[in-house]
C-alpha cells in the first residue's frame, strides 16, 4: 500500500466551557443531549457520483487517524482507515457517515451495519460555494459500542475524505486515485475533540489551520467522467460539540 508522505494532527486547544455556550432543545422530544456537527465547503460542486465521508476515530487516544487511503479497492475500503496501525493495514473508521447519490447513511464501521441517516444533515449553496452538512447524535457511540468500555471522558478523532469512486478499474488499482481531507496535504484529521464540553473549531480561525484549494486537481476520468477534482476539493471546514438543554 503506498505511504503517505504526511499526516497532519491538528492538536488544537479550543474549546469553551461546558454550560457556558448550551444550544437551546429542539421543540420535539427526539432532539439528542449531545451532537458533533460538521460541515465542509467544496472548491466545485457536488458530484452525486462521488464519495463524501465524514469519519471519527473512538480509540481515546489523538494518533490514530482517521486518514484516506487512495489507492483503490483491491487493497482496502476504497477510501479511509484509521492511523498507525502496528502493521500498517487497512481499518476502517469505527463510525462514519457516507454521503452519496444524494443519501445520507451512518455506519458502525467494525461491523458495517448500516445506522440509518443522520440526525440532521443536507447541502446548501451559499451563492458561490456548496456546502456538505452533518449532525451526529453521540448516543450512538455508546449504543453501538464504538468507544471503549469505561469511558467517561470521552474524545474523538475526526475527518472528512472525498474520493471519487470506491471501485477503481483493476489496472488502476494500487495507484494515488485523487482525494481529499483535512490539513495542507488532505492527510490530516482534527483532534483531540472532548465529547462532553462544547467546543468549535473552524479552518483559519484562532490557531486551526487553513484548508487551502488545489491539492485535488488530479484528472479523473473514472466512469468516463472527467473532472479536474474541484468537486472533492475541500476548502474550508467547521466542527461543533453541541450540548442541547
Amino acid at each position: 500500500m503506498r505511504q503517505f508522505v504526511v499526516i497532519l494532527v491538528f492538536d488544537v486547544l479550543v474549546s469553551v466551557l461546558a454550560g457556558c455556550a448550551r444550544f437551546p432543545a429542539s421543540s420535539t422530544s427526539v432532539t439528542p443531549a449531545q451532537t458533533i456537527y460538521s460541515e465542509i465547503m467544496l472548491q466545485g460542486s457536488i458530484n452525486p457520483s462521488y464519495y463524501y465521508f465524514f469519519a471519527l476515530g473512538t480509540d481515546q487516544t489523538s494518533n490514530s487517524g482517521p486518514v484516506p487511503v487512495p489507492v483503490g479497492n483491491a487493497y482496502t475500503n476504497g477510501w479511509g482507515t484509521i492511523n498507525n496501525l502496528p502493521a500498517g493495514q487497512v481499518q476502517q473508521p469505527p463510525y462514519f457517515v457516507q454521503f452519496n447519490n444524494g443519501t445520507f447513511e451512518q455506519f458502525d464501521g467494525v461491523t458495517g451495519q448500516p445506522l440509518g441517516a443522520p440526525y440532521h444533515a443536507g447541502t446548501r449553496f451559499d451563492g458561490q460555494y456548496w456546502h456538505i452538512y452533518v449532525e451526529i447524535d453521540q448516543s450512538l457511540l455508546t449504543k453501538y459500542n464504538l468507544l471503549p468500555a469505561g469511558t467517561t471522558s470521552p474524545i474523538v478523532q475526526a475527518n472528512w475524505i472525498t474520493v471519487t469512486s470506491l471501485t477503481v478499474p483493476p489496472q488502476e488499482n494500487g495507484l494515488l486515485q485523487p482525494y481529499d481531507g483535512f490539513g495542507v496535504n488532505g492527510n490530516g484529521y482534527l483532534t483531540p475533540i472532548a465529547l462532553n464540553s462544547v467546543q468549535s473549531w473552524t479552518s483559519g480561525q484562532a490557531g486551526v489551520p487553513a484548508q487551502p484549494a488545489g491539492e485535488t486537481t488530479t484528472a479523473s476520468t473514472i466512469n468516463g467522467v472527467y473532472d479536474p477534482g474541484y468537486s472533492l476539493d475541500i476548502i474550508w471546514w467547521t466542527l461543533s460539540v453541541k450540548i442541547y438543554q
